[in-house]
């Protein structure tokens, strides 16, 4: 499998003028993504490579150009119908618009970042799935350096969750997860913490038709 596409450059305005940088850059997002699917006896495995480069701009010249990139590569393994294991890693550069970056904004000396995840799928017996995970985003230490002086800037989050789900003959769906989530701050302000922790309780009901 093999895509390529010219997309929209959704960015930041760095320079206040109104006009996202992606946007003034005048150049759309280039992205791609190739994609091999293996299959024998015992395993089914997709192995995938994607990326994306972008131009930003905050003045006229080129001079004052920025970039946003980044390069994954994915995973995929069916050892059945009812064991799967799924993951992804990724570095880059200003992928906070990509949701990446820990969700940091853009910045013009590259805010550089990697993280990944891993995803265990199992169906334990008829209409019952429960699902294992886990994964990381984190700066680059040069890029560390650069937000050192903005407050709460966010330099590493990582989380780990379970789930279970139970659909019945009917079409319905019914979901729990319990998830952690660590979040470091490069400079907190006071009375916010370094390394809080968030607990999360979630719940959810889907209907098929």
């Amino acid at each position: 499998y093999a895509g390529v596409a010219i997309a929209r450059n959704i960015s930041g305005d760095l320079n206040g003028d109104t006009v996202v940088d992606g946007e003034d850059s005048c150049m759309p997002i280039l992205e791609a993504r190739l994609a091999q699917t293996l299959t024998s006896r015992q395993f089914k495995l997709t192995l995938g490579g994607s990326g994306h480069y972008g131009f930003m701009n905050i003045e006229d010249t080129p001079e004052d150009h920025y970039n946003t990139w980044s390069l994954n590569a994915d995973l995929r393994i069916d050892f059945n119908p009812n064991v799967s294991l799924l993951g992804e890693l990724y570095t880059g550069a200003n992928t906070g618009a990509y949701f990446g970056a820990i969700l940091n904004g853009d910045c013009a000396q590259d805010l550089k970042s990697l993280g990944g995840w891993a995803n265990l799928q199992f169906k334990a017996f008829d209409g019952v799935r429960f699902s294992l995970g886990g994964g990381l985003d984190d700066l680059r230490d040069e890029s560390n350096t650069t937000l050192g002086g903005v407050a709460d800037a966010r330099s590493r989050n990582t989380f780990l969750f379970g789930n279970i789900v139970y659909s019945t003959r009917q079409g319905t769906s019914l979901g729990f997860e319990l998830s952690s989530w660590t979040t470091t701050y490069n400079n907190p302000t006071p009375g916010n913490q370094r390394n809080p922790t968030d607990l999360r309780l979630q719940w959810s009901v889907q209907q098929n038709f």
